[in-house]
């Protein structure tokens, strides 16, 4: 991801990923930050104009089951979400149907939450709906994973 770069945040809360996101993407980037909770949604837009980047975030409310965006990304995060999604291969596919040939989409799930033999079975339904495995980087508390469209 660059500047420029223009960024899904599915399940974005209340916009720590988001805003550190719209700082790296630059001005000619854009974050497309989405949440089911609208009290989520508007604790983020403050803090992005108190971090100065509001201009360069899009801030949606999606529904359950619908993450309600049809743009192309370069880069898609979903931070400790898709454990929380009643249909894990239907939102991975609305998710993997945004990634433009060379997106990487970001996974990370909670571990005190979710077993490595769950997060296994998410990797495998990535895998079936056209994602693959491209690294698993550390990431503090969490189980993590890069994919990439197959």
């Amino acid at each position: 991801m660059s500047r420029g770069t223009t960024v899904l945040d599915v399940g974005c809360g209340m916009g720590f990923n988001a805003i550190a996101l719209a700082q790296i993407v630059g001005d000619k980037g854009r974050v497309i930050a989405v949440d089911v909770e609208p009290k989520m949604l508007g604790v983020l837009a403050k803090r992005a104009r108190r971090a100065r980047v509001l201009h360069r975030i899009d801030v949606r409310q999606c529904k359950p089951g619908a993450i309600g965006v049809t743009e192309k990304v370069g880069f898609a995060v979903a931070f400790w979400v898709v454990h929380e999604a009643p249909d894990a291969a239907g939102f991975l596919r609305q998710v993997r149907s945004c990634l433009v040939s060379e997106a990487k989409l970001m996974i990370v799930e909670p571990k005190g939450r979710v077993s490595a033999e769950a997060f296994g079975q998410t990797l495998a339904v990535a895998e079936r709906i056209g994602l693959r495995l491209h690294s698993q980087p550390p990431v503090r508390f969490s189980r993590a994973a890069v994919l990439e469209p197959s």
